[in-house]
């Protein structure tokens, strides 16, 4: 039986087994658990950065990392999945873009799984509501006058909003989409309530993340 540093072959740990046991270590209690501390200090600087903007908490994720949360929204990424964009009828939040009206803005924070950056929820359903609303508003009247008018008499202010990884071809699917979702809203809620809750400025997102390579505002 073959030896290595006086240790027979057989107690010496494969290349898989270390690797294994360094991935149980990564992912142990106490990682997890101060890297949650870690983005929770980084969510805690962003709302500092705007504090007079309400912190909201995305249920459920988003929850883990604030720890006072001015409130909380219901935005689902399964609603940005690509090729299955939606305009939820059920999570209208408009407490939300209540909210944003009254302060002039709010700050969500959410999570995703290693590896993304932003979770769908926050790239995609997010803007699609944001067009939605900022639609709706300008049908009713809603939006205040003073913004700049593209080439084409289209006001970007009330166009979708994606986030640049998001590729074009996929921004021109969503596009035709989103006056039947409007439509949709008008169909659910009475025109007194979206009157109160409807921006009369039109909602603009961004995107802060620690990685700030990969951020985009």
């Amino acid at each position: 039986m073959s030896e290595t540093y006086g240790l027979p072959q057989s107690l010496i740990p494969s290349m898989t087994q270390t690797l294994r046991a360094m991935k149980r270590l990564e992912l142990g209690v106490y990682n997890c658990v101060a890297s949650a501390v870690h983005d929770a200090q980084f969510v805690e600087q962003v709302a500092a950065c705007r504090a007079r903007w309400p912190l909201l908490a995305n249920v459920r994720c988003g929850a883990w990392y604030v720890e006072r949360p001015s409130g909380v929204c219901a935005f689902k990424s399964t609603d940005g999945h690509s090729g299955n964009w939606s305009f939820s009828t059920v999570r209208l939040n408009l407490h939300t873009a209540a909210e944003a009206r009254r302060a002039g803005g709010c700050v969500i924070a959410d999570a995703t799984r290693r590896g993304k950056v932003f979770p769908d929820a926050m790239s995609k359903t997010i803007p699609i509501w944001a067009a939605v609303l900022n639609r709706a508003a300008r049908a009713l009247g809603l939006v205040e006058g003073g913004e700049e008018e593209d080439g084409d008499g289209t006001r970007p202010e009330h166009d979708l909003r994606l986030p640049p990884w998001i590729p074009a071809s996929e921004r021109e699917q969503i596009l035709p989409k989103i006056d039947a979702w409007v439509t949709d809203l008008r169909g659910v809620c009475c025109e007194e309530t979206l009157r109160q809750c409807l921006p009369r400025k039109p909602l603009r997102c961004y995107w802060i993340a620690q990685q700030a390579s990969e951020a985009a505002s």
